[in-house]
């Protein structure tokens, strides 16, 4: 079960109750302490971090673009296997119905 905070703190309090041994102080600060880590981490997450992995992404990419576009270069590495079999869709474009009927054998027969 997850507790709010004052769920966690009053629950925290009923062990304790009035115990004010050396044991019991060092419990409760480690307690709140610990919420209060946990608190910021989650706060954390969810603004500013994201935030800067955002705003780092978008540099990166916007480098990648400037670097592409100012050197010239065609095309994305990762494209590489698509403009092969792009490559052999071309080589196929220039085959004619002739070119199927062709006899390859050497006997000189036609192909029906």
């Amino acid at each position: 079960m997850i507790l709010s905070e004052k769920e966690f703190f009053d629950k925290v309090n009923s062990i304790i109750g009035d115990k004010s041994d050396d044991d019991s102080i060092s419990f409760l600060e480690d307690m709140q302490d610990t919420y209060g880590d946990l608190k910021k981490r989650i706060e954390d997450a969810q603004g500013t971090d994201w935030k800067k992995k955002y705003e780092e992404n978008d540099a990166l990419w916007r480098a990648k673009y400037k670097h592409r576009f100012y050197s010239g270069a065609q095309g994305n590495p990762d494209e590489e296997a698509d403009d092969a079999e792009a490559e052999g869709l071309r080589r196929a474009e220039k085959i004619t119905i002739d070119d199927l009927f062709k006899d390859t054998t050497g006997t000189g027969r036609e192909v029906k």
